[in-house]
């Protein structure tokens, strides 16, 4: 558990990492970006919360499905301290899935319409005393 990082720290560094893994696109092939700027939290402990959020684009070039999660995997694992892998998920097609420290996650595919879509969820933190574990930030 991360004791020091606060919430809207736990919000950026997600977020930073979610433009990393559009960054392991060439650019040429993303047409268009959207990234979410306010996210729900999801208990982590009696005391502890993530930040949930997302990023999704458009590829316009010819990767395969399994390219695209295959590159989201690739935009992270070298880490230290990071874990990923590539799922087939029967109704989903490949399926990124890479987890950090202290509850960091992101998955991520390619549906029929060419949008890769990006969920995460920060590191584990303490919420401060004027902040709502049911707000969106």
């Amino acid at each position: 558990m991360n004791e020091s990082m606060t919430l809207m720290q736990a919000k950026a560094e997600t977020q930073e990492l979610e433009r990393s893994i559009v960054d392991a696109f060439p650019s040429d092939q993303v047409a268009a970006v959207e990234q979410r700027q306010e996210g729900v939290l999801l208990s982590c402990s009696d005391d502890q919360y993530q930040w949930t959020g997302g990023v999704e684009f458009t590829l316009a070039g010819d990767l395969s499905d399994r390219d695209v999660a295959e590159r989201v995997v690739g935009a992270l694992e070298s880490k230290d301290g990071w874990s990923s892998e590539v799922q087939d998920w029967k109704d989903g097609g490949p399926t990124a899935i890479v987890s950090g420290p202290q509850g960091l996650s992101f998955i991520g595919n390619l549906d029929a319409d060419r949008l890769v879509t990006i969920a995460s969820a920060s590191r584990c933190f303490t919420l401060s005393e004027d902040q709502s574990p049911f707000s969106k930030y």
